[in-house]
C-alpha cells in the first residue's frame, strides 16, 4: 500500500502534514528518497530541530519541499508549477484558510475529479503514542456559552449604561457613577441567570475543591483562563494559587496550584508528565493537540482520524492508491485503516466521469468538388 503522503504528492503535488513537535523527522520514514527543507520567517529555531535531517533547499531540484510557511511555498509554486510541496504544522492545529493559497494543489490525474474539493487540504497526522490519559474537562465550563458572571455583567451594563462597570478579582461587578464605588443595584437579576450561576458554582466546587498538588489548566483563548482565575478567588480556599504558564510553583510545595496554559504558548513545548491537566474548552482535536505536548513513548505513525464507510483501490503509474469514503464523499487515504472494499462502485463512477469529461471528436468532413460539406451528396 502506498504511503498516504506519497499518494497526496502523486495526485496533487501538495500535502498538509501535522507533525509531532517533539520527534525528529526522518525522510526515510515517509518512503521519500530525498526531502528538502525550506525555513519560514517564524519559529525557525523549533523547526530546524524537527526538520534538521532533511536536505537544504535547492532551486533547480525537483525533489519534494517541506516548509512551515505557506507564503514560502507559494513562491516555490510560482517558479516551479509541478514541484511537490509539503506544508507542515504542529500536530492537530486548526485548519488553515485556503482562499489565498488555492493554487498550491495541482491535480495530476483524472481520478481527483472523483474526490471532494477540499481533499488536498485535509491534513495527515504523524504522531506517536502517549502514556498520558485523555484530559478531563472542567464540567462547570461550556465552550459555547459565556460565563454566568459575564452574562450578569452585561445585564448590569444594560441596566445602567452610564455607570463605569468594572470586574473585581473575584468576578463580581462594581459600578462607579461619580467619585465613589458602590455595589450595583437596585436591580433584580433574572431568575435564569441566578440559576446558571448557582449551577456553575456548585459544579466548580464539586470538581476542584478537594484537589491537591499541581495541575495544568488548558484553554484555547485567554478569556476562559481569566474567568477560571476569578472563580478560584471566589469559590476555593485561600491555599489555592494560579500561575501563568510557563511560570509555576516549587515542586515541593504541598498546596494547590493551577498553571494556566493558553494553547498558543505550547506549540513546541514539552510538558511535565508528572503534572495532570484539565481542559476548559475544546473538542476531540483540541484535546489531542494538548495531549501530544507530553513526551512520546512510541514510534511515530500515521494517525487514523475517523472511520471509513468504504475503501477503493486504483492504479496510477504503477502505484496502487487507496481511497476512503465517509458521509461527505470520497477522499485520499489518511491512514491505513480497514474498511469494506467497494472498488467496483468507485471504478464504475470513475469510468463514467472519464466519458463525461473526454474531449469531443470532430465530425468527419465529406468533400464534393473540392468544397467541404457536412452532408452526403450522391454523384450523378
Amino acid at each position: 500500500m502506498l504511503d498516504p503522503l506519497r499518494q497526496r504528492l502523486l495526485l496533487y503535488r501538495f500535502a498538509v502534514v501535522q507533525l509531532d513537535p517533539h520527534l525528529i523527522l526522518e525522510p526515510e520514514d515517509w518512503q521519500l528518497n530525498r526531502l528538502q527543507y525550506l525555513p519560514g520567517p517564524y519559529e525557525r529555531h523549533y523547526w530546524d530541530q524537527v526538520l534538521g535531517r532533511c536536505e537544504s533547499f535547492r532551486t533547480l531540484s525537483n525533489d519534494p519541499v517541506i516548509s512551515p510557511s505557506l507564503s514560502v511555498l507559494a513562491k516555490v509554486r510560482a517558479e516551479r508549477p509541478d514541484r511537490p510541496l509539503i506544508f507542515c504544522r504542529t500536530a492537530f492545529e486548526p485548519t488553515v484558510s485556503r482562499h489565498s493559497t488555492h493554487h498550491l494543489p495541482r491535480p495530476a490525474d483524472p481520478v481527483t475529479g472523483m474526490l471532494q474539493s477540499g481533499d488536498p487540504w485535509l491534513p495527515l497526522y504523524r504522531v506517536a503514542l502517549r502514556e498520558q490519559a485523555p484530559l478531563p474537562h472542567i464540567k462547570a465550563y461550556h465552550p459555547s456559552r459565556p460565563h454566568p458572571l459575564a452574562r450578569i455583567h452585561r445585564a448590569f451594563q444594560q441596566y445602567d449604561p452610564h455607570a463605569l462597570l468594572t470586574l473585581r478579582e473575584d468576578g463580581q461587578s462594581q459600578a462607579q457613577s461619580h467619585l465613589f464605588y458602590r455595589p450595583v443595584g437596585p436591580f433584580l437579576l433574572p431568575g435564569e441567570l441566578m440559576r446558571l450561576r448557582h449551577l456553575h458554582d456548585h459544579a466548580f466546587r464539586k470538581q476542584l475543591s478537594d484537589l491537591r498538588g499541581r495541575y495544568y489548566i488548558f484553554a484555547n483563548k485567554k478569556e476562559p483562563l481569566d474567568w477560571f482565575r476569578r472563580d478560584c478567588k471566589r469559590l476555593l480556599p485561600a491555599h489555592v494559587f494560579c500561575w501563568d504558564y510557563p511560570e509555576g510553583p516549587d515542586p515541593r510545595d504541598p498546596l494547590t496550584h493551577f498553571i494556566l496554559v493558553p494553547d498558543a504558548a505550547i506549540r513546541f513545548a514539552v510538558l511535565n508528565p508528572k503534572i495532570h491537566g484539565f481542559s476548559l474548552d475544546g473538542d476531540g482535536h483540541r484535546d489531542l493537540y494538548r495531549l501530544v505536548r507530553w513526551p512520546a513513548v512510541g514510534d511515530p505513525d500515521w494517525f487514523s482520524d475517523g472511520q471509513a464507510e468504504a475503501r477503493a483501490e486504483y492504479r496510477v503509474r504503477g502505484e496502487v492508491l487507496t481511497f476512503h469514503r465517509n458521509g461527505r464523499g470520497w477522499f485520499c487515504q489518511r491512514s491505513p485503516e480497514a474498511a469494506r472494499d467497494k472498488s467496483v462502485e468507485f471504478q464504475q463512477r470513475l469510468n463514467a466521469l472519464k466519458l463525461l469529461t473526454a474531449p469531443k471528436q470532430p465530425k468527419p468532413k465529406l468533400w464534393r468538388r473540392g468544397i467541404p460539406t457536412g452532408k452526403h451528396h450522391s454523384e450523378k
